[in-house]
């Protein structure tokens, strides 16, 4: 067994890794599924690399939001040689500039709230929206379910590294805009949605990503728009894929 061998494997050994194929490739980032159940992981963090569609890397699923493990490449003379490298930290988000915050913009006391950049952070900034009220988050990943109160705006600051990994429930009267939103379920029979729209009134959604996945018997939906209400879109993306069930990019209720 050579050198390289034998270091490829220790690195397979540490952590939770879990093998995985790239299907997808965006700058430093990358869209795997994995080997085992299927499961799609998209935007992760490439630690070594650089990668390619179809090639074979390793997942460490120890941190809160997983990353990919790829070998580096160096040169000597002509030929290339793989060196496997352990990162020396999880990345939990794209990257979180400390110095900024999830802001609540309060429009009838003309003033700025600060709020951590959690989950928790932008569950509570949201919670006290009133009429015409808006939160903004940073470049930053946050997962969880959140819900976006009438008359008030949610607005991130890159489409593609303003990331929430969950279900975004939109209000009437609302504005989602400049944010990409993932929601994945692994199995069994629950839907998979990543906007959930206002029964009531008008939503309005602006340079947005938005995709649902699940690897069960359920469906996926990047916008799902329930009767009642409306959507209007500009500038966005929609995606939904299910393994066993239907997938709809957009969705509206017919009654």
């Amino acid at each position: 067994m050579t050198d390289l061998t034998r270091n490829i494997r220790t690195v397979a050994k540490q952590g939770n890794n879990v093998p995985a194929t790239v299907i997808g490739v965006s700058g430093d980032r990358a869209t795997i599924r994995l080997s085992g159940n299927g499961a799609v992981y998209r935007t992760l963090k490439v630690v070594g690399g650089p990668v390619s569609i179809n090639q074979k890397v390793q997942v460490d699923m120890s941190s809160e939001i997983p990353y990919i493990i790829a070998p580096s490449i160096s040169y000597a003379g002509e030929s290339a040689v793989y060196k496997p490298q352990k990162p020396k930290v999880a990345y939990a988000a794209p990257y979180t500039d400390t110095s900024e915050a999830i802001l609540h913009y309060d429009y009838s006391e003309n003033e700025i709230n600060r709020y951590p950049i959690t989950s928790q952070g932008l569950t509570d900034a949201l919670s006290v929206c009133d009429e015409n009220d808006t939160v903004t988050i940073p470049a930053c990943t946050l997962e969880g379910d959140f819900t976006v109160l009438a008359d008030s705006s949610l607005i991130g600051k890159y489409r593609d590294l303003s990331i929430i990994w969950g279900t975004v429930t939109m209000s009437e009267d609302t504005v989602l805009t400049t944010l990409t939103i993932l929601d994945e379920i692994s199995s069994g029979s629950d839907n998979a949605i990543a906007i959930y729209g206002p029964s009531s009134g008008e939503l309005i959604i602006t340079n947005v990503t938005a995709s649902a996945y699940t690897c069960g018997n359920g469906n996926a939906y990047g916008l799902y728009q329930p009767y009642g209400g409306n959507a209007v879109v500009d500038n966005s993306k929609f995606v939904g894929e299910s393994m066993n069930g239907d997938g709809y990019g957009v969705y509206q209720e017919d009654s």
